[in-house]
């Protein structure tokens, strides 16, 4: 993924950053809660984190 770009991810694919540092903008069009996890997984190592999202 380059730098600057804005991508649709499409959920449970997986997807190499290129960067240790990378940014999440997530924008939802509803007044319902919403709700998802985040996965990171350190391919050298075999270590992954889950980090959930919630938005209210």
């Amino acid at each position: 993924m380059a730098t600057g770009k804005a991508y649709i991810l499409k959920p449970n694919d997986s997807y190499l950053l290129s960067s240790p540092k990378f940014s999440l903008n997530y924008v939802f069009e509803s007044n319902v809660s919403q709700q998802f996890d985040i996965w990171v997984e350190d391919s050298f190592v075999g270590i992954e984190n889950q980090l959930p999202v919630q938005f209210n």
